[in-house]
């Protein structure tokens, strides 16, 4: 009997792998001004990693307006699997974006209009707030279902580059995390700043 419970204590306990899990917390800043809070969360866990991006600012730029953004990608094998991306402006969706894998190929939603891409999708915007993109020089852009080029500047800053639009922003971490991105934006430039 003694030995009965060994066993199965062995057993279930290879079934209960406890997830490692890091949060990070940003200002999100415009103009001087804390406007709102981004929560990144990155969860590995049986095989997968998890990459959860939360994020509520409010703007007066002609008028107040309030933008949540929820963003969920995971990655199988480093892999990316599936990636879900909503905006949501005075609390009415705004733009979305769902990508999902099969056999190799994505498809890709958003705001109705599918499209399929060719895989496979080994990294991808969300990653940047938790991997330093090191040795990379294009970063898939859940959003937008395209690529962006990735462009080291200096020590530890790189700049991401969207091919379609003139619009750069600029990524500078520490210790492998993302200490400060700068967003070049259409209408306003923003700034998101880890919370020590």
């Amino acid at each position: 009997m003694k030995n009965l419970f060994y066993l199965l204590f062995i057993l279930l306990s290879g079934t209960c792998i406890k997830a490692q899990v890091t949060t990070l917390n940003y200002n999100i800043v415009v103009a001087g001004e804390n406007v709102g809070t981004l929560v990144a969360t990155k969860t590995i866990q049986e095989g997968k990693i998890t990459f959860d991006t939360n994020s509520t600012s409010t703007i007066d730029i002609f008028g107040k307006t309030t933008i949540t953004t929820s963003l969920v990608v995971v990655y199988r094998k480093d892999v990316l699997e599936s990636s879900v991306y909503t905006v949501e402006k005075d609390g009415s969706p705004y733009d979305s974006t769902t990508i999902t894998e099969n056999n190799g190929t994505y498809s890709i939603n958003r705001k109705g209009a599918i499209s399929s891409f060719p895989g496979p999708i080994t990294a991808s915007a969300n990653q940047l707030y938790f991997n330093e993109p090191k040795g990379i020089s294009k970063m898939f852009a859940e959003l937008e279902g395209i690529y962006k080029d990735i462009t080291e500047t200096g020590d530890n800053a790189y700049l991401f580059t969207d091919p379609d639009h003139s619009h750069k922003n600029t990524y500078t971490y520490e210790n492998g995390i993302l200490k400060e991105g700068i967003i070049d934006h259409a209408l306003f430039n923003f700034s998101i700043i880890l919370i020590k």
